[in-house]
């Protein structure tokens, strides 16, 4: 590979890197973005206003006692980052493989908008364990926030 092509990845590479970096801090800092909307009974329209917004950020944080300290990101909390929005559809099939659930249907429902049994919910809770199992390689952030959205 040349140098020009080399310096080219680089530049592709600090770019998502940069995107990952975004989204990471948007986690920590912006969790009425992504906590379950089981957790936080409120209009959507609220959310819609910065200041209120920003305000109802500062409560969930301080309820839910979140480190908000910003850790270099390493490969695997890039890995959570990146892919933030699929981890209740991943714990989903990760319960749902190691309970033997055949029909994956109802989590595909749920993830537009339905509705989920409780036997859903409980491969959902039984997956998030295998997820959190990397509390170690992840940041502390990004492993709080987990309980979020779920």
């Amino acid at each position: 590979m040349g140098i020009q092509n080399r310096v080219v990845q680089e530049k592709q590479n600090m770019i998502r890197m940069d995107g990952i970096y975004k989204k990471y801090l948007s986690i920590i800092f912006d969790p009425a973005f992504y906590i379950n909307r089981n957790r936080l009974n409120l209009p959507s329209e609220l959310l819609e206003n910065g200041v209120i917004r920003s305000e109802i950020n500062n409560l969930i944080i301080n309820k839910y006692d979140l480190n908000c300290d910003i850790d270099p990101l390493s490969g695997v909390t890039a890995m959570f980052v990146a892919n933030w929005n699929l981890l209740p559809a991943v714990a989903y099939f990760i319960g749902s493989q190691e309970s033997r659930l055949i029909n994956h249907s109802e989590m595909v429902i749920s993830y537009y908008g339905g509705k989920i049994s409780k036997q859903g919910e409980a491969a959902i809770r039984s997956g998030f364990w295998h997820l959190i199992a990397w509390k170690e390689n992840i940041s502390v952030g990004v492993y709080e926030r987990n309980k979020l959205i779920i």
